[in-house]
């Protein structure tokens, strides 16, 4: 653990907040789109859900290429911050607007994710580069952890809106934690060319990339996981509302541990979230053993 720099460990911290105030949203979204307006949801019907929800994630993934030269341009400091502000009022803007607000969030998102791994890739090396991206995931999934866990209980209690506030105050965390605490790194100067070259080769890099037939099996073999992982908060969490009976599991638990009630269930069930958070609590449990 000594071998990681002060750097890297801010890096770990930053990426735990970004994903405890996505995941603090984007977990319970597929139900909050399609609750009743009665219950402060959004009432779309699930072709609605499955469309906003869809048009979020391109954004979010197929972004970062671009926005990854900016940020190589500006800095990483002024990255991370322009990122966090955008992400920071987007959460807020959430709470009375909805579709073209949650795109722009998704956009500071795809700055930040560049970004991030960037400044984690400067900051291990061969020897620690294997444990460090597995501390760094491990990170990853106690944010991912955290933001369900918290927007599981506020939810109940205080009703949807108060779920995106969380997500801004925990951005707003964040970019103090930037400004005062991340030390931009000292980059080799390099020749500035034009913005757009700079994109083009940016993809085009991606292209050379492709030519690694290992790297392109690896990636023929991500698609299918990565598109049954995404199921987890795309249906899983409708299904699991609409056709699982845990009842007895949710009697249990306001038995004997009546003190999680609140936050475990909701109306004689175990809240559809705390299932798929048994992913998160997996990864933090066997991730930095894995790797």
């Amino acid at each position: 653990l000594n071998k990681f720099s002060p750097t890297f460990w801010v890096a770990s911290f930053l990426q735990l907040m970004e994903r405890w105030a996505f995941y603090g949203i984007f977990t319970v979204l597929s139900l909050y789109l399609v609750a009743s307006t009665d219950e402060g949801g959004l009432g779309f019907d699930h072709e609605q859900k499955a469309s906003i929800m869809a048009y979020v994630t391109a954004i979010l993934y197929f972004i970062p290429p671009i926005l990854g030269v900016i940020a190589d341009r500006i800095g990483y400091k002024l990255s991370l911050i322009i990122s966090f502000v955008i992400m920071g009022a987007g959460y807020f803007m959430l709470s009375e607007a909805f579709f073209s607000i949650f795109l722009f969030a998704a956009i500071g998102g795809g700055f930040f994710k560049p970004v991030v791994n960037g400044i984690v890739a400067r900051n291990t090396d061969e020897k620690t580069s294997t444990i460090g991206f597995g501390i760094f995931y491990m990170m990853v999934n106690i944010g991912g952890f955290l933001g369900p866990a918290t927007s599981s209980y506020l939810r109940t209690t205080y009703g949807w809106r108060i779920i995106f506030i969380q997500g801004a105050v925990v951005m707003a965390i964040n970019i103090l934690v930037a400004l005062f605490l991340y030390k931009e790194p000292k980059l080799a100067q390099k020749i500035r060319k034009p913005l757009l070259t700079e994109i083009k080769e940016s993809v085009m890099h991606i292209v050379e990339a492709l030519k690694d037939r290992r790297l392109t099996i690896l990636l023929l073999l991500m698609v299918p996981f990565w598109t049954m992982f995404n199921q987890l908060f795309y249906t899983l969490l409708n299904f699991i509302e609409d056709w699982v009976d845990s009842s007895a599991m949710s009697a249990w638990i306001n038995q004997y541990l009546p003190f999680l009630g609140t936050t475990l269930t909701d109306k004689g069930q175990i809240k559809a979230e705390w299932f798929v958070n048994i992913d998160s609590l997996m990864i933090i449990f066997f991730q930095v053993l894995v790797s």
